[in-house]
C-alpha cells in the first residue's frame, strides 16, 4: 500500500479547467464533470464534487486552480470557515468516492443518486449543506452512505487494484482537491469553489532478471533475482529536473523477481540497487521490445496517466564468471526427453570437479523443479557427477547430457559462458508382485489361514510375450512371521505387461479367474490364457501387488445313486478320476444293508460328438453300446425300463453274466478313452447315470434286482452334490 502523502509532488502545480453540472456527461453521474487542459498529465475529463458551498462556480467559465493531493498536509489558506471545514475526514470521503455508490440499491430499495453522494459529502466536509442542483435525492440513503462510510473508511487509503463493498473490481482512485482562482490573480486563497475530483491510480513495475548471457533481453531459462532494492524517484525538489537521491518510496523484488509501485499521475523514474552477488549490469534499452529488456540502473523518466499501468520497467544484472546447470528430472516415459509434466528430482547433491587438480570445488543440492546451479566459474574444464546415493531408490538412468549413462558429464566453459544443458534424467521403476496360495475352500478369493505356495515358479513377460524375468515364490522377506508363496519382480521398466503362473506340482485344478472386487485378494491366473494375466501397464515407480494366483487339488469325483424305479432300492458308489489316457471309473455297490450283483452301467457324456471314437476297457465287460439318447438295453436283462418311462442314454455298458452262480460282481473298474481327444471328468458332468442290478437281497436270499439312477454333480470340487458321498467321505488333498 502506497504512502499518497508523498506523492503530491508529482502532481501538476497548476491546472485549467471547464464544468458542468450535473455531471451526466462522463463516467458515473456526479454533481460535477469537469474537463482539465493546459498540457499536464491531468488533462481529460473526470467525476468531481463540491466540498465548499460558501463559495460560486460559474457554468461556461474557465478556471485555473492549484492541485493538492487529499492525502497531503494542506496549506492554511484552504482550511477553516468558508474553506476546507473538516479536513481530517478526507479519508471518508475518498472511501465514498471508490464505492461508485449511484446505481447501486440502497437499504429502502431505491437506487443511490449523484446528490445523496454529493449531500454526504457536503456533511463531512462542509459545515453548510445545500439542496441546490442535486436533482433527486434523499436523505435516508444519504444517512446509509454516511453509516458505511463511518464503518469503513477510517483511514482508508485507495488502491490500483480495489475492490467495491458491491463487489466490483475496479481501479482505485484518488480525491485530488481542485482550488480555483475565480479572479484568475494567483492568489492562493480562492475566490470560487473549492472540488474534489476523482482520479484513477496508476501503477508501475515489474521485474528483475539474472541476465545469464549479458545481452540485456530476457530470455528463456533466465530467472529472477529476489530481494533487490528498487526505489521511485519524483522531482522532490521542483527543479524540473528527477534525480538520483529523490527517493519517495522503495521496494524489493519478491519471490517471483518483481516489484510494482502504486502512484498518482505523474513523472516518475525507477532505480535498480545492484545485487550483491551480481558483478555486471545489463546492456540498457537492448532491443525493440520495451517489456523485455533491461532498462539499467535507472530508467528514462516514465510518465503516467490516471489509470495506467506500466509493466515494463525492468532491470537485468549478470556475472563475467559463467554458470553450469541445469536439471534432475523423472524421465517417465524413458526417451531421454524433458516432456511437459515431468518433474525434477529434489534432494539430489550434484559435485563439480574441476579436472585440472581433480578437486572436487562446488556441489549444490537439487530443488524448485529439480535444478542445480554452479556459478561464478572461470573459464576451465569441469566434470559434473550425481551423487547416487542422494537419489531416491529403483530409478535407471536415461539421459546424460555427454551421453554416457554414468551420471557424469564433462563440460569445457568458455569465459563468462553460461551451460544450462547439464541434465540427467532418471526412470522410475516399479516393482510387479505379489502370491501364489492354496485357495483351500476353492472360491478364488484369499482367505484367513490359506496358505501360501512356495516354490512355484513365476514369469513376466513384455507386451510381445517375451519372457522378460522368471522368478519362485518364496518366504515374505518383509516380514517377521513366517509367510509363504511371496513373489517380487523388481526394478522393473514401466510398461505394459502380463505374469504367467506355472501350475505348481500336487495342485491339479485353478482358482476362478477373478473372483470378488478386491483385486488385492482374487487370483489373475486365466485357465483359458495359460494361466496368464491380463495385459496391464507399470507406471513410473509403481507397486503393483495385485497379481495374484490361487491353485487347489480336487481328487477323484465320487458322488452316489440310489434313487430306485424298479426293484429293491440300493446304493451305488461312482468314482470318476482323470487318468493318463482317459477317465477310470470305479462302480462299487455300498449299500450297508443289502448285496447286489453290478450288471450295467448306463449314462450320459456332455459332448455326443464323441460318441463315434469312445473306446472302454475293463476286465468285466461283457458288451456296451455308444449311441446319443438311445442305449436303454443291453439284452441279458441289462436295461434301464420299468417304471413307465424309458430311461436312454448315450452309453451303456454290460458287466459279466446273468445268474448269482456266473459272477458276483459288487465293485468294478473300467477306463473310458477316446482316439484323438483326451477326455476329463468334465465330460461326465451334471448328467444322469442308472445302474442295473440283478441278485439283490440279503446274504442268504438275494432273488430281488434293482434299477436306479442319479447325477453326478456339477463341480466336483465345490458345492457337495445333493446325492454325493463327499460329505461322508471328504476326498483328502
Amino acid at each position: 500500500m502506497s504512502d499518497l502523502s508523498n506523492f503530491s509532488i508529482s502532481l501538476p502545480e497548476q491546472v485549467t479547467f471547464t464544468f458542468t453540472n450535473p455531471g451526466l456527461t462522463f463516467g458515473n453521474p456526479s454533481y460535477l464533470d469537469i474537463n482539465v487542459s493546459g498540457g499536464t498529465v491531468l488533462d481529460g475529463s473526470y467525476d468531481a464534487h463540491c466540498i465548499d458551498t460558501d463559495r460560486p462556480l460559474s457554468l461556461g467559465k474557465t478556471y485555473q486552480a492549484k492541485v493538492f493531493s487529499s492525502y497531503e498536509t494542506l496549506p492554511p489558506e484552504l482550511l477553516g470557515t468558508g474553506n476546507i471545514e473538516q479536513p481530517q475526514n478526507f479519508d471518508l470521503i475518498n472511501w465514498i468516492i471508490n464505492q461508485n455508490f449511484v446505481g447501486k440499491t440502497a437499504a429502502n430499495g431505491q437506487l443511490f443518486t449523484y446528490g445523496d453522494v454529493q449531500r454526504a459529502i457536503w456533511t463531512l466536509i462542509d459545515d453548510i449543506n445545500s439542496t441546490s442542483r442535486l436533482g433527486g435525492w434523499n436523505q435516508t440513503r444519504t444517512n446509509q452512505i454516511l453509516a458505511l462510510a463511518q464503518a469503513n473508511g477510517e483511514g482508508f487509503i485507495p488502491t490500483f487494484e480495489y475492490t467495491t463493498i458491491f463487489g466490483e473490481n475496479i481501479i482505485g482512485k484518488l480525491g485530488v482537491i481542485l482550488a480555483p482562482d475565480g479572479t484568475n490573480d494567483g492568489i492562493l486563497n480562492p475566490d470560487a469553489q473549492i472540488i474534489i475530483t476523482e482520479v484513477k491510480l496508476s501503477k508501475i513495475g515489474n521485474f528483475v532478471f539474472n541476465d545469464i548471457n549479458g545481452d540485456g533481453i530476457q530470455d528463456e531459462g533466465e530467472d529472477k533475482i529476489v530481494g533487490v532494492t528498487v526505489n521511485l524517484l519524483a522531482d522532490v525538489d521542483g527543479n524540473g529536473v528527477i534525480e538520483n537521491g529523490e527517493v519517495i518510496q522503495s521496494s524489493v523484488t519478491d519471490a517471483d523477481g518483481k516489484y510494482h509501485f502504486e502512484v498518482v499521475a505523474g513523472n516518475y523514474k525507477i532505480q535498480f540497487e545492484q545485487p550483491q552477488d551480481f558483478s555486471e549490469i545489463s546492456p540498457r534499452l537492448a532491443g525493440i521490445d520495451t517489456t523485455q529488456d533491461s532498462d539499467g540502473l535507472i530508467s528514462d523518466v516514465i510518465t503516467i496517466k490516471p489509470g495506467e499501468y506500466d509493466p515494463t520497467i525492468d532491470a537485468g544484472f549478470y556475472n563475467n564468471t559463467g554458470i553450469i546447470g541445469d536439471r534432475v528430472w523423472f524421465d517417465n516415459d524413458g526417451d531421454g526427453i524433458q516432456d511437459q509434466g515431468e518433474n525434477g528430482i529434489n534432494g539430489v547433491l550434484l559435485k563439480l570437479i574441476n579436472n585440472d587438480t581433480g578437486e572436487t570445488i562446488a556441489t549444490d543440492i537439487t530443488e524448485g523443479d529439480g535444478e542445480y546451479l554452479f556459478d561464478s566459474l572461470p573459464q576451465g574444464n569441469y566434470t559434473i557427477m550425481v551423487d547416487p546415493s542422494t537419489l531416491p531408490g529403483n530409478l535407471q538412468q536415461t539421459a546424460d547430457s555427454d551421453g554416457i549413462l554414468d551420471g557424469m558429464s564433462t563440460v569445457n566453459l568458455p569465459a563468462a559462458q553460461s551451460n544450462l544443458n547439464q541434465d540427467f534424467g532418471y526412470q522410475q521403476l516399479g516393482t510387479i508382485g505379489d502370491r501364489v496360495w492354496f485357495d483351500q475352500d476353492r472360491d478364488g478369493v484369499q482367505d484367513e489361514g490359506e496358505n501360501g505356495i512356495n516354490g512355484v515358479t513365476v514369469k513376466l513377460l513384455d507386451a510381445t510375450g517375451n519372457i522378460v524375468a522368471t522368478t519362485l515364490t518364496g518366504n515374505n522377506p518383509n516380514s517377521s512371521t513366517l509367510e509363504e508363496g511371496y513373489y517380487a519382480f523388481t526394478n522393473v521398466t514401466p510398461g505394459d505387461y502380463r505374469v504367467m503362473f506355472v501350475q505348481p506340482d500336487g495342485f491339479n485344478e485353478v482358482s476362478p479367474f477373478q473372483a470378488g472386487s478386491n483385486s488385492a485378494l482374487d487370483s489373475d491366473a486365466n485357465p483359458a490364457n495359460g494361466l496368464m494375466s491380463n495385459l496391464f501397464t507399470l507406471a513410473p515407480g509403481e507397486i503393483n501387488s495385485t497379481l495374484d494366483a490361487g491353485f487347489y487339488n480336487c481328487g477323484p469325483c465320487v458322488f452316489e445313486i440310489s434313487n430306485g424305479f424298479s426293484g429293491t432300492n440300493i446304493k451305488v458308489q461312482i468314482s470318476m478320476e482323470e487318468i493318463e489316457g482317459g477317465v477310470k471309473f470305479t462302480v462299487t455297490e455300498t449299500d450297508p444293508n443289502l448285496i447286489g450283483d453290478i450288471r450295467g452301467l448306463f449314462f450320459h457324456i456332455n459332448d455326443e460328438s464323441l460318441l463315434k471314437q469312445l473306446k472302454v476297457n475293463g476286465s468285466d465287460i461283457t458288451d456296451y453300446e455308444f449311441k446319443a439318447n438311445s442305449v436303454q438295453d443291453l439284452g441279458n436283462g441289462v436295461n434301464m425300463n420299468g417304471d413307465g418311462n424309458i430311461h436312454k442314454y448315450d452309453i451303456g455298458i454290460e458287466f459279466g453274466t446273468q445268474g448269482i452262480s456266473q459272477d458276483d460282481i459288487q465293485s468294478t473298474t473300467f477306463i473310458i478313452s477316446h482316439k484323438t481327444v483326451e477326455l476329463n471328468v468334465e465330460d461326465f458332468l451334471n448328467q444322469e447315470f442308472g445302474v442295473r442290478l440283478t441278485s439283490v437281497g440279503q446274504p442268504n436270499s438275494r432273488e430281488q434286482s434293482s434299477k436306479i439312477f442319479g447325477y453326478s454333480p456339477e463341480d466336483c470340487c465345490d458345492s457337495i452334490f445333493s446325492n454325493s458321498l463327499l460329505a461322508m467321505n471328504p476326498i483328502a488333498i
